[in-house]
């Protein structure tokens, strides 16, 4: 919000996206803590589903269950690779996990209406991101007949780094005060 992404918004979802799933609620330029401290921990959600939103969305997850099932030991990001060249099982493992983080967005932008969405993680290094995840976005507006609001989503523009950028400043912040 101060340098980044978010920088000419008032109201974002951060979603970090890497060894599980972190994020933070901002309203009027200011970070929501919530009453215990919970604000933003969106990769504890269910979403209906048995696993955690972290559980699904991570790359680190999706490794160690498409790992499990081939008996190889893959990163995040080679599955990813795997899945756009036609593997079908990390095609399944990336599917599910990019419809999760696309119902997370919808259902985070019905909830708080942020003005963007930013995504950093070691996820956020993947050009084909966001594109992989429009498509998804469009099927879950079509289930909601209100719901044409499109969320706009950008990469963090700090990627995996942004979260400790983040918490220095709001530390920077705190102790201002």
């Amino acid at each position: 919000m101060a340098s980044g992404a978010g920088k000419k918004v008032k109201d974002a979802i951060f979603l970090v996206i890497g060894t599980g799933v972190g994020g933070a609620l901002v309203v009027d330029k200011k970070l929501h803590h919530g009453a215990h401290l919970l604000g933003g921990e969106f990769g504890y959600l269910l979403l209906g589903q048995e696993m955690t939103v972290s559980q699904i969305v991570s790359p680190v997850s999706i490794a160690e269950r498409y790992n499990a099932k081939t008996r190889q030991a893959l990163s995040g990001k080679e599955v990813f690779t795997k899945a756009q060249t036609g593997d079908k099982i990390a095609s399944v493992e990336v599917d599910n996990a990019l419809q999760t983080l696309a119902l997370l967005i919808y259902n985070l932008q019905y909830s708080f209406d942020p003005e963007l969405f930013i995504i950093g993680g070691a996820i956020s290094k993947n050009p084909a991101l966001i594109s992989m995840l429009e498509p998804k976005l469009a099927k879950l507006r079509q289930k909601v007949k209100a719901a044409k609001l499109e969320p706009k989503i950008a990469v963090c523009h700090y990627y995996e780094q942004a979260n400790l950028l983040g918490a220095a400043i709001n530390f920077k912040k705190m102790m201002e005060r």
